[in-house]
């Protein structure tokens, strides 16, 4: 699976100096040497994209980390439990070169060393953090997730401190975000002519799409005739702030008796990605997701920070 191999990569890729620290890729170094790894009859026609889609579902997920430039890196080893009380099955993410001494340290039930969902013999929180403390793999629970989801807001001052200008016609299509009701999030994105950005509302979120998988889209703030450059989740956030203060919130798509999520249609925040990933499993459905019977109850919390409504 080429997620797998992305992580695999990741974690093996170290400083050769100090091997506790894993070094960064940028895109172009990770598909050069997934080319030079993959069987030789895999089809390489669409190779590329299914890398770039797959480094935004693994940014989702938490299991690596992603700055500007294109330069990623294996996130820090991580266990995810539901709660407190129940540990019973905890789920490892990040660096995979403490995946095995995690096992180790647990006591595993007669589990693989490079299984992700670790099963302790240890059964409280408190005596699993101590094992897991001196070696630097945090142990957190959904609760402490949702405790540092960031809420909806407009840009605050310090992003909009250097004003920039719009890149070339020629890199792309503008598009301004204008809620309307009873409309997917994609659709709020109508085109826009860079020569009459003046004339639209202040303030004002914009995007620039280079091509229709909006793999590079960059985002921008049009807000006293002066336009910035904002990374993707404050644009995100701010795009929730604005639904919900006019009054037109998005929808989602969200089976609760089913435990069926379908993200198919929006975009969240990376923090709040990574919430859900750790509450449910994947299915053979893209950005489709099933949430086991005991974590539901903690799903809807999340949309209701974002002023999201169900579907």
């Amino acid at each position: 699976m080429l997620s797998n191999s992305i992580i695999n990569l990741f974690s093996n890729h170290r400083d050769p100096k100090k091997q506790d620290r894993p070094n960064t890729l940028n895109k172009t170094q990770i598909i050069k040497l997934l080319r030079e790894s993959v069987s030789p009859d895999r089809e390489l026609s669409n190779l590329q994209e299914e890398i770039c889609q797959a480094l935004q579902e693994l940014e989702a997920q938490g299991e690596i980390l992603a700055s500007k430039g294109n330069y990623y890196c294996i996130a820090p080893p991580t266990l995810l439990a539901n709660s407190r009380e129940d540990v019973a099955g905890v789920r490892f993410r990040g660096d995979r070169a403490y995946l095995s001494v995690a096992h180790e340290r647990l006591n595993s039930r007669n589990q693989n060393r490079d299984e992700v969902k670790i099963h302790p013999r240890i059964r409280t929180f408190d005596r699993i953090q101590a094992k897991l403390d001196p070696i630097g793999i945090r142990l957190l629970t959904a609760e402490d997730l949702i405790q540092c989801l960031p809420s909806p807001q407009k840009p605050p001052e310090y992003v909009l401190r250097c004003p920039t200008t719009f890149p070339d016609s020629s890199d792309g299509e503008l598009f301004g975000y204008e809620p309307v009701p009873n409309t997917l999030q994609e659709d709020r994105w109508q085109p826009v002519i860079v020569s009459q950005v003046s004339t639209l509302a202040d303030p004002s979120i914009l995007k620039l799409s280079k091509d229709r998988y909006h793999r590079n889209d960059r985002y921008f703030y049009w807000k006293g005739n002066k336009v910035y450059e904002l990374d993707r989740d404050v644009a995100v956030l701010a795009m929730f702030d604005k639904d919900r203060k006019t009054n037109f919130p998005l929808r989602v798509i969200w089976h609760t008796s089913e435990g069926k999520l379908d993200l198919g249609d929006i975009y969240l925040p990376l923090a709040y990605m990574r919430y859900l990933w750790q509450l449910s499993v994947e299915t053979e459905q893209y950005r489709v997701r099933f949430v086991p019977a005991m974590s539901r109850s903690l799903i809807e919390p999340v949309f209701q920070r974002l002023g999201c409504l169900r579907r």
